[in-house]
This record gives structure tokens, sequence and C-alpha cells, in this order.
């Protein structure tokens, strides 16, 4: 049976990381992700103006953009032709209440170099508004061949139901 997740090369990361987010701000808890997840992940807090202010970035995070993300509004820092579609991705995992995977290449201003980026993220809930995204990022070079004919990628699942 095909997985929602085929065709990711972060696909067993992904499956870890929804098998222990929770869902919830009761539910969610760092300690129940595997520890060498931890420092690909990232919390947003979801604003009642839209914006999407980092809370945690995990050390992986910070080293790839090269600054402390703690309090940067996501939409401030990301750049290029996919910003767009990436901010869409997340307006649209708060307002649908899905889970959702990402793979898109970027370019890393200041650093002059292009990776693929595959993400994952998920709603958390407080009650039955969307107060917070959880994430994970995994970062591939594109001067490895085999990632450079690597075509973008999504993929939406739809809460557990237990969850809404």
């Amino acid at each position: 049976m095909p997985s929602w997740l085929d065709g990711f090369l972060s696909e067993p990361q992904f499956e870890r990381f929804f098998a222990g987010v929770g869902f919830t701000s009761v539910g969610f808890d760092v300690l129940k992700l595997p520890g060498e997840m931890w420092p690909h992940l990232y919390l947003l807090h979801v604003r009642d103006d839209g914006s999407l202010p980092v809370a945690v970035a995990g050390g992986h995070l910070t080293a790839v953009f090269s600054r402390n993300l703690k309090g940067a509004d996501l939409a401030a820092f990301l750049h290029g032709p996919n910003s767009d579609d990436v901010v869409a991705a997340y307006r649209r995992c708060i307002a649908e209440r899905v889970c959702i995977c990402l793979r898109k290449h970027v370019h890393l201003h200041g650093k002059g170099i292009t990776r693929v980026v595959e993400g994952a993220m998920a709603p958390i809930l407080e009650g039955s508004e969307v107060r917070k995204i959880a994430g994970c990022l995994y970062f591939y070079d594109l001067d490895q061949t085999a990632f450079g004919d690597l075509a973008d990628l999504a993929s939406i699942k739809p809460l557990p139901e237990d969850v809404l």
C-alpha cells in the first residue's frame, strides 16, 4: 500500500515526526520525538494577525540559516521563487488543519548555494484552533548528483480523527 510520503528522501524521519508530534498543545512534547531529530525541529506561533514567528529552532536550522531564528516571522526570512508557495502551504496547514510535506529547491542567500529542502509541518491545536505549527526540515546538497534531478513534491494528509 503506498504511503502518503512516498518519494520523499526524508520519509523515515517524517514517519517518526508524525508518529510523535501529538497534534495538540497538551499532546506535543519534544521528548516524544527521537533525539537525532531535535536539531531539525522548529515550532512556530500562529498569531491572530497572521504572522508566524519562530518560537524554537533546532541547531541545524540555526546553522543553515546562519542566524538565530527565534522571534523571526516566517515570511520575513523566506526568499526566492518558491517562498510564496511555502508560505501558502503554512496557511493551508492552519486553515484546513492538515499535515503537509514539501520538497523544494531553495537558494540560500549569502551562501551562494542551492539545496533540496524537505520539510514536514503539523498543526498543533489548542481546543479547535491551530495556535502553533511544529515541523522539521532536512537539507540535501545539490552537488550530490542523485539529488540534482529531484522534482518539487507536496503531500497532504488530514489530522487523525481522534484529534479533531
